[in-house]
């Protein structure tokens, strides 16, 4: 489970703000942010979504299980209503990642797609995985302690050009 769970008695359906009651704030409303439609997709263009327009919460998780999971020191997510989203090339296949979640993935390339709560009633759907030019500005991180300390330092570190790895190189992921 990510974040604080949702209040005793919640059982994930929708809340009178007509936001969803997701597993990582339980009631704080103001962590919802209505969003534009948006797409996404893995790498090799086999999984594709589109999210209709709603609302959406934007967090950042360092717990030890989202690193694995992502490859990464940390894993950002886009959570919506399950029911917003939809699968328009090949759905991700998905395992059980725990007890309490299972995670979605491309069959053929492997990209991590989300992280779906045993019973939540909302997708998060990696941020990396949406369209270049979608809104995403995180509203809270869910253990921090869990990343590196140099994570914490990464904008006081130089920056170089990536040598050899332009625009123009093939390995680069296709839009979505």
């Amino acid at each position: 489970m990510h974040g604080p769970p949702d209040p005793p008695g919640d059982t994930g359906t929708r809340r009178p703000t007509g936001r969803p009651a997701g597993r990582r704030g339980g009631v704080m409303s103001t962590d919802w942010r209505d969003r534009p439609e948006a797409t996404g997709g893995c790498q090799c263009g086999a999984v594709r979504y589109l999210i209709a327009a709603g609302p959406a919460r934007e967090t950042v998780c360092g717990c030890r299980m989202c690193q694995r999971a992502s490859g990464n020191f940390t894993s950002a997510f886009y959570e919506v209503d399950a029911a917003r989203v939809t699968w328009t090339a090949a759905p991700p296949a998905t395992w059980a990642s725990s007890d309490v979640a299972d995670r979605g993935f491309c069959a053929r390339c492997g990209t991590p797609i989300f992280f779906r709560a045993n019973g939540s009633g909302t997708i998060e759907l990696l941020a990396a995985t949406l369209a270049t030019g979608t809104p995403f500005e995180p509203v809270f991180q869910v253990r921090p302690e869990g990343a590196p300390g140099w994570a914490m330092h990464l904008a006081d570190m130089p920056v170089r050009p990536a040598e050899g790895r332009g625009p123009t190189r093939s390995n680069q992921a296709p839009e979505v």
